[in-house]
């Protein structure tokens, strides 16, 4: 009886472990993908709603932060403004981007360009 009882609270204790794993790794991608933790180069892919396809990069290099947007051969590269905890802002030459948990849209001269991260 001792032996079931161990056993079934080691099981019990393993799943609860592995579950509490994969909810920290699903964590700190979205960190990630928000730039809140980077301090390298990371890219990622986003669509468009015509699948159409954009690359984009974030560059955390000491306090500068930067995203280079690629997309039809053309390319932004766009200075982080402002952010918190669920939207960073980033902004050059009449050009916004708004990033948040798996979305960015991508401002410029009153037309708004919505893009999803690709899974």
């Amino acid at each position: 009886m001792k032996n079931s009882i161990l056993i079934t609270a080691c099981i019990v204790l393993s799943l609860i472990s592995c579950k509490k794993n994969n909810a920290e790794s699903v964590d700190n991608a979205q960190q990630s993908i928000n730039s809140l933790n980077m301090d390298e180069t990371q890219s990622y892919t986003y669509i468009a709603s015509d699948s159409e396809r954009a690359k984009v990069t974030f560059q955390n290099a000491g306090a500068d932060h930067t995203i280079t947007i690629n997309s039809n051969n053309t390319k932004f590269v766009l200075d982080k403004k402002d952010g918190d905890e669920d939207t960073q802002i980033y902004e050059r030459n009449g050009v916004q981007a708004k990033l948040t948990k798996d979305s960015l849209f991508i401002i410029q001269d009153n037309q708004v360009i919505p893009l999803v991260l690709s899974k």
